[in-house]
């Protein structure tokens, strides 16, 4: 920045740095003193610059002009070391006018607080979900789908997923499985059959017949247009001391079983419920197990000799004796209640008082009350007792009767806090019959 100052010798205005001290005039050369600062005008250089062009110059000009600069900048250092450039200090009437006019530190105004600035970096994608890790955690349903043995089931997964095996022996099926806390284990088999068999005649050999064998509930049930049964047991197929609940359904040729087994005495969780009531058969309206409540059916056996209806599908038993087959139908329903029919070879002859002096005792031993019955001339008797032969608790309702060289027990045995209504029992009892067309065994009676 320059002040422009008028020489007292020849009265020329002349340019002089706008810092402390005296000036020299550029057209005499006298000493020019400094003016008052309330006097003083300052002025950019390019101002400055124009005046000095629109006079010529000579020599002493330019060496007062460098003498001037050298002056300048030794007043620049100075001040420096003295009172930095923009320090409180300095009055603000010696500044430039357009830093005079800008705010200093102290007079801007705080501004609030705003938003961060958004950074053009892409945001990082959120992280997926881990598996939890522990059963207190709760477990994350997870769904496993098999496109080729044509069913969706839902599993409770905690760290690891379900695993699946073969059946092997050359079986057409598999099994998935996964085991959870507590002991409990949830799995689906399934099996496709070569026979040309009904959907009924393959729930009744595969599901009913072999699988649910033992069961000490069962009762029929339906997936959709699909026939199946629901069963709990005592055990496994291997003899494995388990509470076992599983669900058999046939759709076309092929059986899947839905299992959950847990410990002898657990129970099976919400979790168990949840894993039941998810199973889907792939490539059909979705459909809920529905319970079958009129399920009454015939039930023939050629090796017992003897047809009756019985409320469910009924498993058959045979053994095979020395001197022939010990065969049982029995069907048990929802509440424990079994309905089964016993036929056995004739080890005497009813005729000479077998019947009661051997049979009462050894079927009806601890019988309340015994009578005699007869059924198309065949003699037989009828009892109720509280006990089992081999002494368990239970109520007994019980007919046995000696057809031609088999002797043909029919009971109904039920836990005795339940109450069996008569209307069942009679119906049952009524609708045995003997089956005379079968041949009989050859010999003489022992």
């Amino acid at each position: 920045m320059w002040t422009r100052l008028h020489c007292p010798a020849c009265g020329a205005a002349t340019w002089s740095p706008a810092a402390p001290g005296a000036a020299w005039c550029a057209e005499c050369g006298a000493v020019v003193p400094p003016r008052p600062a309330d006097v003083l005008r300052t002025f950019d250089a390019p101002g400055q610059t124009a005046a000095l062009k629109a006079k010529p110059r000579s020599g002493k000009t330019d060496a007062l002009i460098i003498g001037g600069l050298f002056a300048f900048l030794g007043a620049v250092i100075a001040g420096a070391a003295v009172a930095p450039w923009g320090n409180d200090e300095a009055p603000r009437d010696r500044l430039p006018a357009k830093q005079a006019d800008a705010p200093t530190p102290d007079d801007t105004p705080e501004k609030a607080p705003g938003p961060p600035a958004e950074s053009a970096v892409p945001k990082p994608a959120p992280p997926k979900p881990t598996p939890l890790k522990s059963p207190a955690d709760g477990p994350v349903w997870t769904a496993y789908t098999d496109g080729k043995a044509g069913f969706r089931v839902e599993f409770p997964v905690f760290v690891a997923g379900p695993t699946t095996a073969p059946l092997g022996s050359g079986r057409d099926g598999g099994r998935v499985s996964l085991a959870v806390a507590g002991g409990t284990t949830m799995e689906v088999q399934h099996e496709a059959y070569a026979l040309e068999k009904t959907e009924e005649e393959l729930l009744q050999l595969g599901g009913v017949n072999y699988r649910s064998r033992a069961a000490v509930t069962r009762k029929d049930i339906t997936l959709g247009a699909h026939p199946g049964v629901e069963f709990a047991a005592a055990a496994t197929l291997t003899g494995q001391k388990k509470a076992v609940r599983s669900r058999v359904v046939v759709a076309g040729r092929r059986l899947y079983q839905i299992s959950v087994v847990t410990d002898p005495d657990g129970t099976v969780p919400a979790a168990g419920e949840r894993f039941l009531n998810s199973f889907r058969l792939l490539g059909e309206p979705a459909a809920v197990v529905e319970v079958q409540r009129e399920t009454w059916r015939e039930c023939s056996s050629p090796a017992g000799k003897f047809t009756v209806s019985m409320p469910g599908r009924a498993t058959e038993l045979q053994t095979k004796l020395e001197v022939g087959f010990d065969v049982s139908s029995r069907v048990v329903d929802d509440l424990g209640t079994a309905f089964t029919v016993q036929s056995k070879p004739l080890r005497g002859d009813p005729r000479g008082g077998w019947l009661e002096a051997d049979a009462v005792v050894t079927a009806a031993k601890f019988a309340e009350y015994v009578r005699p019955v007869r059924i198309d001339g065949h003699p037989g008797f009828d009892f109720s007792a509280a006990k089992t032969p081999d002494g368990q608790p239970k109520t007994i309702r019980s007919r046995v009767y000696a057809v031609d060289e088999h002797l043909i027990q029919l009971s109904v045995v039920s836990d005795p806090k339940l109450s069996v209504s008569d209307k069942a029992v009679d119906r049952f009892f009524a609708s045995f019959r003997p089956a005379k067309s079968l041949p009989m065994r050859p010999g003489p009676i022992p």
